[in-house]
């Protein structure tokens, strides 16, 4: 079954700013590249983009920012965006917590062939045994 290519929404002058801060650190001097990748579709810079924001490369932290990047590349399919996803479900972190969302997300992602996924299915699924 082929997937669908969404054009992505192009990043704000915001995130540009953001991500251009990073430059000067020498652990990130792929950021711009990233930035230019995911403006383009490319899957694994918008992936890039979301890590750099979830953990606070270049700029604070922002969850939010790292969820709406981790699903323009997760609705492609990119098992560690969807992993991410259901991370960030797991933990409340930009997105009201939810152990549902979090469980779909981690089982998208292990059945894209994310291995650590099952370890997280089976921690969400021992704490809902226990409750």
């Amino acid at each position: 079954m082929k997937r669908k290519r969404e054009t992505p929404k192009t990043p704000t002058k915001q995130d540009q700013r953001n991500v251009k801060k990073t430059v000067h650190r020498p652990d990130h001097l792929n950021a711009l590249e990233y930035l230019k990748g995911a403006q383009q579709g490319c899957i694994k810079s918008q992936f890039n983009i979301g890590f750099l924001y979830q953990n606070g490369k270049g700029d604070k932290q922002d969850y939010s920012k790292a969820m709406e990047w981790y699903l323009k590349a997760a609705e492609n399919g990119h098992s560690a965006s969807q992993f991410q996803i259901g991370w960030l479900y797991k933990h409340g972190k930009g997105v009201k917590q939810d152990y549902s969302k979090a469980m779909e997300w981690y089982l998208k992602a292990a059945g894209n062939g994310h291995s650590a996924s099952y370890h997280n299915i089976g921690c969400l699924y021992q704490a809902w045994k226990r409750s």
